[in-house]
């Protein structure tokens, strides 16, 4: 926490910086939140009303001291894999489709419930108490490991299975993904474009992938078949978009139609419990980042558990919506710095902009321009962001962190990334089907990490706090 605290007080007026700023908003919130339906089978529209409905609560709720956007939450990723199979067969609005949603939406709640509990904790016995339960030495690790587990899976599902399954180019399937995977890694080996990189890490990688995506379609019109119906962002602009209207009025079927389905699903609910404790721990990291780098005492003033409460919140009602669970952006100090105004009106005003182009049936149309092997380089480059963030958790003063944290650091993850490849070869092959699910109970590997590291570390500090 920083020593002496400054009060950030919103920009006044209408100016540049404030123009920039707005840009700079929309593009963290679009690209903040686009990517996680894309690559789980969500519904794009639907989840960027999400986001900007979440951001403005989130400061609602923060009594506008927090003027901060939300993204969705990545480390609920592996366990909406294990529920919701992105694959064309589950279209939005289809059977299958409302079935998922119908369990996964529950989970959600009770993970927006379980941050409101802990929010609860920390009002009662003090924030000092309970982050002796999460510290970084133990949330690094699993930060890691939630970066590394699911890259299988996404390379499966949007790389593997379109050129195996759907017959899609093998040749412009592993360009496009190459392009979107280098365009993140190389925009944030640049020092100059880190802070920028932060607002939304996925962004880069996704323009750079439709670029690619453009050039290949050209280069097959004018050189190679000179047929429309084998490119695949130009076909789908010629398509378009069949029905242009407010969707949310014309089609609650399609994108609602799984409230009718909400239940009890188990795999769902025990996958994503534990992750909320992962989620609490990043949750505690951020906020102490913000008021590092921004000279804030945010973290006392509205406090950890107003904020926790706010992101609670806001994953309920997300959850509701859309399905994705939201959390505060690790971005927000890059436009939250020393000695400049946050830019609150700007934030409002980028919220707004972005529930009103996502009501339109064009944000659909959106969510099918973009082809899969785009969705999965820049997915895979943003996991590789998270699993460094874990890295600079686990090491923050370099490689002398004492033999006991190395061999927590290595357990973690060594179990982790073993446990997710017994898993992913079991998903292709189903040969331990009766050892890995048993009774028809599937859990995502890295919840069974969580649970098993947080329950270790929480008797061992018990143990801890007796003998001192």
């Amino acid at each position: 926490m920083p020593k002496k605290g400054k009060k950030v007080t919103p920009q006044q007026g209408f100016s540049p910086k404030t123009v920039v700023a707005f840009l700079l908003y929309l593009f963290a919130l679009f690209f903040g939140s686009a990517l996680f339906p894309m690559a789980t089978g969500l519904s794009l529209p639907v989840a960027l009303i999400s986001c900007g409905i979440g951001t403005l609560l989130f400061m609602l709720i923060t009594r506008g001291k927090m003027s901060f956007f939300l993204s969705a939450n990545w480390m609920f990723l592996p366990a909406i894999l294990l529920i919701m199979n992105p694959d064309a067969a589950q279209a939005v609005g289809s059977m299958a489709w409302n079935q998922a949603m119908g369990g996964w939406v529950v989970a959600v709640w009770i993970a927006g419930l379980i941050y409101i509990i802990l929010a609860s904790l920390v009002r009662l016995f003090g924030m000092d108490k309970i982050a002796r339960f999460f510290p970084r030495r133990l949330i690094g690790p699993l930060v890691i490991v939630a970066g590394i587990t699911s890259m299988a899976t996404i390379l499966e599902y949007h790389v593997f299975s379109p050129v195996r399954d759907f017959g899609a180019s093998p040749y412009k399937t592993w360009i496009i993904f190459g392009v979107s995977l280098l365009a993140t890694v190389l925009f944030f080996t640049f020092k100059k474009t880190r802070s920028v990189f932060r607002l939304a890490p996925a962004g880069i990688g996704m323009v750079a992938g439709l670029l690619a995506t453009a050039v290949l379609d050209g280069t097959e019109l004018l050189f190679l078949s000179k047929d429309l119906h084998q490119t695949l962002l130009f076909g789908a602009f010629a398509q378009g978009s069949s029905n242009p209207a407010l969707f949310v009025f014309q089609d609650l079927e399609t994108y609602f139609g799984f409230w009718s389905y909400l239940h009890f699903d188990w795999n769902a609910i025990l996958s994503v419990c534990p992750l909320v404790f992962l989620a609490f721990g990043v949750h505690l990291v951020t906020m102490d980042r913000i008021d590092r780098k921004a000279e804030t005492t945010l973290a006392q003033e509205p406090g950890i558990d107003r904020s926790l409460v706010a992101e609670g919140i806001c994953t309920m009602t997300s959850g509701l919506l859309s399905g994705v669970p939201m959390s505060l952006a690790s971005g927000n100090d890059t436009l939250l710095k020393k000695n400049k105004p946050s830019y609150q009106a700007a934030l409002v005003a980028a919220s707004v902009v972005l529930i009103l182009l996502a009501v339109f049936e064009y944000g659909t149309f959106l969510q099918n321009i973009f082809p899969r092997a785009v969705v999965a380089g820049s997915l895979i480059g943003t996991l590789a962001f998270i699993a460094l963030r874990g890295v600079s958790l686990t090491f923050p003063t370099g490689l002398k962190i004492g033999k006991i944290n190395w061999a927590w650091t290595l357990l973690i993850v060594v179990l982790g990334l073993g446990l997710s490849g017994v898993s992913f070869y079991n998903s292709l092959t189903h040969v331990w089907d009766a050892i890995l699910i048993p009774g028809g109970l599937s859990l995502a590997p890295l919840s069974v990490i969580v649970f098993l590291a947080f329950s270790c570390f929480f008797v061992v500090t018990l143990i801890q706090n007796r003998r001192a």
